[in-house]
C-alpha cells in the first residue's frame, strides 16, 4: 500500500465529439471559461504533471488557452500521433512520454472527481498490476482509473488489431479492479466518476 501522496501524472483526454451537447467536449463553456479549466484546477496540483491529451489541429488552441494560467504543477500538452482513433491514442501517446510511472485517466468532462476517490485507486497500484480501475453497477470504469507505462506494448498491439475501445486491452494486461463495496465508504464516490453530457447537465453544473 501506497500513503495517501499520489505520486502519478494526471491525463486528461481532450477528445469526445458530444453529440449529444451539441459541441466537442473540450470546448464545452462554464461561465467565462471552460469546463476543462475547472477540471485542471480541481485536479492537477493532486499530481506530480498534468498531460492534456488533444487531436493535432487543437493544439494551439489548448496552448493559448493556458498561457498566463498559473498552475501549482506542470501542465503540458500533446497531440494524438494518428487521427481518429479516439481516447486510446490520447492514452497511448501521453504513456510514451509520461515523466512517472503510472498515469491516472479521466476526461475532459469530468469535473467532480474527487481525490479521495483517486488515492482509493492509487493504493493498488504496483508491480502486481498494469491498470487500476473501478468497477460501478458491474460495469468497467476505464476512465477515471490508473495505467501504467507497461501498458503500451499491449495497446500498441490492440490498435494493429483495430481495437480502438479504451477496454480493447486489458485482456493482454494485469487488471486490477476495485470493486464498489470498497468505495462505497467515501463520500461523493459515484459523482467522483461521472462526466458531463447533456446541456441540462453543463446548466446544472453548480459549485463542484
Amino acid at each position: 500500500m501506497k500513503q495517501n501522496d499520489l505520486s502519478a501524472s494526471l491525463v486528461i483526454l481532450g477528445g469526445g465529439k458530444g453529440i449529444r451537447i451539441g459541441t466537442e467536449k473540450l470546448f464545452l463553456p462554464l461561465g467565462d471559461s471552460l469546463l476543462i479549466e475547472k477540471v485542471i484546477d480541481r485536479t492537477s496540483s493532486w499530481f506530480e504533471e498534468t498531460i492534456i491529451a488533444v487531436g493535432k489541429s487543437h493544439v494551439p488552441f489548448m496552448e493559448a488557452f493556458l498561457q498566463g494560467k498559473s498552475c501549482v504543477k506542470p501542465v503540458r500538452v500533446i497531440a494524438d500521433e494518428v487521427s481518429n482513433r479516439g481516447p486510446i491514442e490520447g492514452l497511448r501517446c501521453a504513456l510514451k512520454v509520461l515523466k512517472t510511472q503510472w498515469a491516472f485517466v479521466i476526461g475532459c468532462d469530468m469535473p467532480f472527481v474527487r481525490k479521495e476517490i483517486a488515492q482509493a485507486l492509487w493504493h493498488f497500484c504496483n508491480e502486481k498490476a498494469d491498470v487500476v480501475c473501478g468497477r460501478l453497477n458491474g460495469f468497467l470504469e476505464p476512465l477515471h482509473a490508473f495505467y501504467s507505462v507497461s501498458c503500451l506494448p499491449a495497446i500498441e498491439k490492440a490498435l494493429k488489431r483495430g481495437h480502438l475501445s479504451l477496454k480493447g486491452f486489458y485482456k493482454d494486461v494485469k487488471v486490477f479492479v476495485v470493486e464498489e463495496s470498497v468505495l462505497s465508504g467515501l463520500p461523493g464516490y459515484r459523482r467522483s466518476f461521472v462526466g458531463i453530457n447533456t446541456k441540462e447537465e453543463l446548466f446544472q453544473l453548480g459549485d463542484v
